[in-house]
């Protein structure tokens, strides 16, 4: 009885933090359970929680910050102690937030080989960037613009405006070179959680997302 009031307790955090750190890819993270009674955790029935991570990669990018705190949680103790797996159940709420910066964003751009030297300002209004941008053999300065939305459920960086400053290149239509980039899929957050809504400010870009 003690065990399982006490100290189980404390070894679940310790192994879905263990197991959220790997999932994530970062090391910096912090998770909260709460029960009552507390004996209820052995079941895998969770009445609060809370996570907070830093440097955490979901999908295709990195976030600077996520956390989340949620209610009625249910986690699947048969795939935890049987199979080494972290399944989680459906929650009664959670809320959700994440953070992404212009260095996130510059990474994220500086995959496509095509572009080097990126340098990426968020504004309030837009997500802007500079790159050289290799095309046809030939270098031009490359101007973007785009912004981080919800789209169908996902995360995704949509670009809007391309300019290419080169005349030996020529016109170059924006969908024949750059496609929106999907950041993380619809259902990848942890915790069930949904995307919701984007905002912009300088330098970052606030995600929220939740499930009620």
């Amino acid at each position: 009885m003690i065990f399982l009031q006490f100290i189980f307790p404390s070894l679940l955090e310790n192994t879905i933090r263990t197991r959220l750190s790997d999932k994530l890819a970062t090391h910096d993270i912090i998770v909260k359970l709460s029960s009552t009674p507390s004996l209820a955790l052995s079941l895998g029935k969770v009445d609060s929680f809370s996570a907070l991570a830093h440097s955490a990669k979901i999908g295709n990018v990195y976030f600077e910050e996520i956390s989340a705190v949620g209610q009625g949680l249910q986690i699947d103790m048969l795939s935890l102690l049987a199979h080494n797996q972290l399944v989680f159940g459906q929650t009664q709420k959670t809320e959700f937030k994440g953070v992404i910066t212009e260095l996130n964003l510059k990474e994220l751009i500086r995959r496509d080989d095509r572009f080097q030297n990126v340098e990426v300002k968020i504004t309030p209004k837009e997500v802007l960037a500079t790159a050289t941008f290799k095309a046809f053999g030939q270098n031009a300065d490359a101007e973007l613009a785009g912004n981080v939305i919800v789209e169908d459920g996902a995360l995704v960086f949509k670009l809007y405006r391309l300019n290419v400053k080169n005349s030996l290149i020529g016109t170059i239509k924006l969908d024949s070179i750059f496609s929106d980039i999907t950041l993380v899929k619809r259902g990848r957050l942890p915790f069930n959680a949904e995307f919701t809504d984007t905002k912009l400010s300088d330098g970052k870009v606030f995600i929220e997302a939740g499930k009620e």
